[in-house]
């Protein structure tokens, strides 16, 4: 008997599977992440993700809000969202 040992690889975003590395590696560039189905855990660190990366790329001053409040709010909900698992 052989032996054959099959990689798949998932999208770190909505779990779709796939058989090579580039493939899944190409979808996840343009993958929308709905966070419907997300744990709390998910989406407390997908928001200080986004508290961390108003310093490197975005700039929410198009909204009218300094980028300190914004992060503020980011790391304020995420906190919230860790507390009201508990």
């Amino acid at each position: 008997m052989k032996e054959r040992k099959i990689s798949v690889y998932v999208c770190d975003r909505c779990g779709k599977e796939f058989d090579s590395q580039e493939g899944c590696e190409i979808h996840e560039r343009n993958c929308i992440e709905t966070f419907e189905s997300a744990t709390t855990e998910r989406l407390a660190e997908f928001l200080e993700g986004i508290a961390r990366s108003c310093d490197l790329y975005a700039r929410p001053a198009f909204t009218g809000v300094p980028t300190q409040t914004f992060k503020s709010a980011m790391k304020e909900a995420a906190r919230r969202l860790r507390e009201g698992q508990k």
